[in-house]
C-alpha cells in the first residue's frame, strides 16, 4: 500500500479545487489535446451510442461532452468539485440549455447516488488528479451507479516516454521558433508544446506528474 500512495497525483481536495480554478479563469484558451476534438466527440459518439439518450453521469463540466449528451437527447448529471470551473465551462456551450442540467458540487469518491442508477457514465480526462488508491474508489463507485450491461466512456493521455528525457529548455526554446515563423495556428501549436512539457516532466517511475514543474514552465509561452 505504501507503494500505490507515491503513484499518481499527491495533493489534498484543496489542490485539486486550485488546479481547477485556476484552469477554469484560461478555459477559453485551451486546445485539444486538453479539450475533446471534434474528432474526440465523434469516437464518444461512437462508443457511447444509444446510452447518451439516457440518464446520463458527467464527471466535470467539459462543454463539448454536455453539448453531445443533449444533442442526443440525454438527462445530463454533472458532479465537479470546482464551481469555479462548472460556471467557466458554461459560457462555452452550443447546444445543451443549462437550465435542463443537473449540477452537483462534490467529490467524485463521495458520489451520491443510488446503485444501478445511470444508463452511461462519461468523463473526459479524468484520471489525473487522482492517486492510485482514490482512482480505486472512483472505479468501484463507477461500477456500482451504472445498471448492469451500461457503460463508461472516457479519454485519457498516456505520456510519451520517448519524451522522458527532452529537455525543457530545447522544448521550448525550439516549439517557440515555430511559432513566430508560423502564428496562425498559435494555439493549437502552444497546446501541442504544453504536451510535450507534461511528458518531459512527469515522474515515469512512480507515474506523478509535476504540476508545479510543467506550470512554471508553460508559463513562458
Amino acid at each position: 500500500m505504501l507503494i500505490n500512495t507515491q503513484l499518481g497525483f499527491l495533493g489534498s481536495l484543496n489542490d485539486i479545487r486550485n488546479i481547477w480554478s485556476g484552469y477554469a479563469k484560461g478555459w477559453g484558451d485551451r486546445w485539444s489535446p486538453w479539450r475533446p476534438s471534434s474528432g474526440d466527440i465523434d469516437i464518444y459518439q461512437t462508443l457511447a451510442g444509444e446510452k447518451l439518450s439516457g440518464r446520463v453521469l458527467l464527471f466535470g463540466a467539459t462543454p463539448e461532452l454536455r453539448d453531445l449528451i443533449a444533442q442526443n437527447g440525454g438527462n445530463i448529471v454533472l458532479i465537479d468539485i470546482c464551481p469555479e470551473m462548472v460556471g467557466a465551462a458554461t459560457k462555452f456551450l452550443r447546444y445543451s440549455n443549462p437550465k435542463n442540467e443537473t449540477w452537483i458540487i462534490a467529490d467524485w469518491c463521495e458520489m451520491p447516488f443510488f446503485s444501478d442508477y445511470f444508463d452511461l457514465v462519461i468523463g473526459d480526462f479524468m484520471w489525473w488528479l487522482l492517486s492510485v488508491p482514490r482512482q480505486k474508489i472512483l472505479r468501484d463507485q463507477i461500477a456500482r451507479i451504472l445498471k448492469p450491461g451500461r457503460n463508461f466512456v472516457s479519454r485519457v493521455h498516456f505520456c510519451d516516454l520517448v519524451r522522458a528525457d527532452q529537455n525543457i529548455e530545447e522544448i521550448i526554446k525550439t516549439n517557440l521558433l515555430r511559432l513566430h515563423r508560423d502564428n496562425s495556428n498559435r494555439p493549437q501549436l502552444r497546446e501541442m508544446i504544453i504536451a510535450k512539457i507534461v511528458d518531459a516532466t512527469a515522474d515515469f517511475n512512480t507515474k506523478r506528474l509535476n504540476i508545479k514543474k510543467h506550470k512554471n514552465s508553460y508559463s513562458r509561452i
